[in-house]
């Protein structure tokens, strides 16, 4: 083999092992560091006391969340997630929206108005010293009615004049006219 080859496969093989040892073996895990122990101070004589805060005080910093570690970064990882404290939840009152209004009392409809009288003018009679009379058509049968009779069907034939006919549902207590051309007016 050429040496230029024998010396590019060590170089080569070299680099591999140097990349294979960093990230096989572990990593070094660094001693916490203890607190160095502190001498209590000599409590100072001609320090004024102060004085004690009513208990209905709190100092100004006891609403404030306390402080965490806000982000750890993975050793040597410059890219790596920094976790976040949770935020802090505030009650806050909201005033309920109003009530709504009562919806309005519900209204009966009115009765349905009456069908038209079902009865068909066919002609008239007037007789001396007579009230006159009409006939009516009902289905296949022929009515003789004077004014104030009570007819099938809940109605009464009230009046009767030269070109109409006045009846009155007696169960609705509602009247009807009739033209004598047979047409309800």
């Amino acid at each position: 083999m050429k040496s230029r080859t024998r010396l590019f496969i060590l170089v080569t093989l070299a680099l591999a092992l140097w990349w294979a040892r960093d990230r096989l073996l572990p990593a070094e895990v660094a001693a916490p560091v203890r607190a160095a122990a502190r001498a209590p101070r000599p409590a100072l004589a001609a320090a004024p006391a102060r004085p004690a805060l009513p208990t209905a005080v709190k100092p100004a910093t006891a609403e404030l969340p306390q402080r965490g570690a806000f982000g750890v970064r993975a050793a040597g990882d410059p890219f790596a997630s920094i976790d976040a404290a949770a935020p802090v939840a505030r009650a806050v009152a909201v005033a309920a929206p109003p009530a709504p209004p009562p919806p309005p009392p519900a209204v009966a409809p009115p009765p349905p108005a009456p069908p038209g009288p079902p009865y068909r003018y066919l002609g008239a009679l007037s007789e001396k010293g007579q009230p006159p009379s009409v006939f009516l058509a009902l289905g296949p049968a022929v009515i003789q009615a004077r004014a104030g009779d009570s007819l099938e069907g809940g109605w009464r034939l009230d009046s009767i004049a030269a070109r109409e006919l006045v009846f009155t549902h007696t169960v609705q207590k509602r009247s009807a006219r009739m033209g004598v051309d047979g047409e309800p007016q």
